[in-house]
């Protein structure tokens, strides 16, 4: 399995919003300016050098051990390819802008199946999904 890697903060990797339910075209335009339930990871380090100053590399084992679902680039851009075939109008023109951009980035994702259970309160999520997305990473 090749590497996948992210750019993000130098400090740390940006949490997933797990509370979104935007689909992986929407994701990838960032539309409306949210985070998503989603990681954006990159087959080639070099596509992706505008999106942060630190280059993180993606412990996909640990991903597949703790039941994370890892959504491949080839497998990103055939349900992107599909959805341009099947779906809505507004979802249609959503993949049709993904689509390039997907290819481009050689883009790969996260899907987390992290659970908060009922003892996190929704404003505090971002930061609790942090503390558990952090270590799937390593400084590449």
């Amino acid at each position: 399995m090749p590497d996948l890697f992210r750019r993000d903060q130098e400090s740390d990797v940006s949490p997933p919003n797990l509370a979104d339910t935007s689909s992986f075209a929407e994701h990838i335009v960032h539309r409306r300016g949210k985070r998503t339930r989603f990681t954006s990871v990159s087959l080639d380090p070099m596509s992706i050098r505008d999106f942060g100053d630190r280059l993180w590399k993606l412990v996909q084992p640990r991903v597949w051990d703790d039941g994370h679902v890892q959504v491949s680039h080839d497998d990103l851009v055939k349900a992107l390819r599909a959805e341009l075939q099947s779906g809505d109008e507004d979802a249609k023109e959503i993949a049709a802008r993904a689509l390039p951009r997907a290819i481009a980035r050689r883009e790969a994702l996260v899907d987390w199946r992290l659970n908060p259970g009922s003892s996190v309160e929704r404003k505090d999520l971002l930061s609790w999904a942090l503390t558990k997305v952090r270590q799937y990473f390593v400084k590449g």
